[in-house]
């Protein structure tokens, strides 16, 4: 396993601890024999796009939050074994800026149930912050796909998915996912790649990923969403996971969140 990337995913977890949803990411369900065939002329087409991916939105949208005035909805539940909530926590928090300080107004708070959070608990009472959202793109997006590897990639299947419309935009839909068998070892599962088709740049990524070894183990699924930003640039829009964990001598645990931005004012 990645150590640097598990230590990014549990400090993920551990920033929005106090974030949730109701459902689950979106992610398609699991496709036919007949979906599993590759056209390789298909392959090649997505494979050509994919090198030609814009980050650096995406990347940047979340080290932006401190420019503006928003609006955070948060929410997190967390659920047993048995897939029974245990746990949730909700907040609607308005961030403004005066006299060069954050001033962060509670308007909306609901939460039941007490979060087992072990390790990560010192992070319930301290909560998600700028700083550390800045963050996410690193902890989900990948540096190298393993899927852009020439060697790897007998081991997904590539597709083109319908176009899709984004804040008015249209955007381009790209799926690679794990081929059956020669695939099974790869930890990237599933991702849905979401292209601004004027810019070219990536708006959205949703992942399925899993990660094992001896004496952890995490499955997780991420969903990132930036907007255009009411100046310029992107900013974000929304953040989900839904993340179970399994940690030495500990119960498994699963926690499903999410974290929506809006009603943006640019400082100044």
């Amino acid at each position: 396993m990645n150590v640097v990337r598990s230590v990014l995913v549990l400090s993920l977890l551990s920033m929005v601890l106090l974030t949730g949803c109701r459902t689950e990411a979106p992610g398609p369900q699991e496709p036919s024999d007949e979906a599993n065939q590759q056209d390789p002329a298909e392959r090649e087409a997505v494979l050509a796009v994919l090198q030609t991916i814009k980050q650096d939105a995406l990347r940047d949208a979340f080290a932006r939050l401190p420019r503006y005035r928003y609006t955070r909805y948060l929410r997190t539940e967390q659920f047993d074994e048995a897939h029974q909530r245990t746990a949730f926590a909700e907040r609607v928090m308005r961030l403004d800026l005066q006299e060069n300080r954050r001033i962060r107004t509670l308007l909306q708070a609901d939460s039941a149930g007490a979060f087992e959070t072990g390790m990560l608990g010192r992070f319930v009472a301290i909560g998600p912050d700028e700083h550390d959202a800045a963050a996410w793109p690193q902890a989900v997006l990948l540096d190298d796909p393993p899927y852009l590897a020439p060697r790897n990639r007998d081991a997904f299947l590539y597709r083109f998915l319908p176009d899709t419309t984004l804040w008015e935009t249209a955007t381009q839909v790209i799926e690679v996912r794990a081929r059956p068998g020669s695939g099974d070892a790869q930890s990237i599962r599933r991702t849905h790649l979401y292209l601004d088709r004027a810019s070219g740049e990536l708006v959205a990524v949703y992942i399925e990923r899993t990660e094992r070894d001896l004496l952890f183990s995490e499955e997780s699924r991420f969903y990132l969403h930036i907007r255009p930003a009411p100046d310029s640039g992107w900013v974000p829009s929304t953040a989900r996971f839904l993340t179970r964990l399994r940690l030495p001598l500990r119960s498994p645990r699963q926690f499903r969140s999410v974290s929506a931005y809006y009603a943006y004012k640019p400082v100044g």
